[in-house]
């Protein structure tokens, strides 16, 4: 038994020392990675939803840091689009700042660049990628390619992807009032939201709308529906058919 925790302590010092060696061989080095967090927590991705928002573009700045010491002069680090992953088009579906904007500046290690999503039509029904690499150069080496080689999945350390798109999916809680709200669709949902004012994103996120307010939403957007009717300025969905909610909210 002494024999065995013995054997067992050994190899957990062995483990310690060789993450603290990777540890100090990356904070010698002058490698540089993306330093994206959502929540204080490191993510390697983000999704730009516009479906849910009234922007037609919007700004990040996205941040990057060197492991290594500061330095007395500001120093560039090199960007690229990765072609091969990319499916998002330079200006119509992003903008990045110029590469001579790219640089950590003097006495610190921290940084970040600009980018610029937009939102363009043929976003309505697709999504894009951009994705993003920082590569090795005069100032910066790009060693550390992932934070936790251990992690079920690793996440990238040089490497960053924005996912942008504009659909507008099916809200969870849409089923649980079906017998109100009907067949769902995009207009059905944005024009329902718009005449009576509600936030379009408490339909996907916290805190959501009960089910008995989107009964009572339904209700309303059939009078409202019912009542363009009558005006001759019957409500269409986007396949051509008559808007309605459903049977219980008739």
């Amino acid at each position: 038994m002494k024999s065995f925790s013995l054997s067992i302590s050994i190899l957990m010092l062995m483990l310690t020392a060789c993450e603290k060696t990777a540890l100090l061989r990356y904070q010698s080095s002058n490698d540089i990675y993306f330093n994206y967090q959502v929540s204080s927590v490191q993510r390697d991705s983000m999704n730009m939803q516009f479906a849910v928002v009234k922007d037609v573009a919007d700004t990040f700045s996205i941040p990057v840091k060197v492991l290594g010491k500061a330095a007395d002069v500001p120093r560039s680090f090199t960007l690229r689009v990765n072609q091969s992953l990319t499916t998002a088009e330079a200006g119509k579906h992003y903008a990045l700042t110029p590469a001579d904007s790219h640089f950590i500046p003097a006495k610190v290690i921290d940084g970040a660049f600009t980018i610029i999503l937009k939102r363009p039509a043929d976003l309505y029904e697709k999504k894009v990628d951009l994705v993003l690499d920082l590569l090795p150069d005069e100032n910066f080496t790009t060693n550390m390619k992932v934070f936790d080689y251990t992690a079920l999945r690793p996440l990238k350390a040089t490497q960053w992807k924005v996912t942008i798109e504009d659909i507008l999916y099916e809200p969870t809680n849409w089923t649980f009032s079906a017998a109100y709200l009907g067949t769902y669709s995009r207009e059905k949902l944005t024009l329902m939201a718009s005449t009576q004012n509600l936030t379009l994103n408490l339909f996907y996120a916290a805190p959501l709308y009960s089910a008995t307010q989107q009964n009572n939403f339904a209700i309303t957007m059939q009078k409202y529906l019912n009542a363009q009717k009558a005006l001759g300025n019957t409500v269409y969905e986007r396949d051509g058919t008559e808007m309605v909610m459903g049977a219980s909210a008739q």
